[in-house]
């Protein structure tokens, strides 16, 4: 960690997928959020799916 508390990149880069549940109205607050992370996401997909 850097000392402002952000991650420092080191070696290889890495990819996660994570699955979250957030109602329809919702998605757009999400991906907001999403963006103005201090994480250092490079890529933010959200895919639609219903329950069958």
């Amino acid at each position: 960690m850097h000392r402002d508390g952000l991650p420092i990149a080191h070696g290889p880069g890495t990819s996660a997928y994570v699955t979250v549940n957030i109602r329809r109205t919702e998605w757009r607050g999400v991906l907001a959020r999403l963006r103005c992370s201090p994480a250092g996401l490079e890529r933010i997909v959200l895919a639609g799916g219903g329950r069958a």
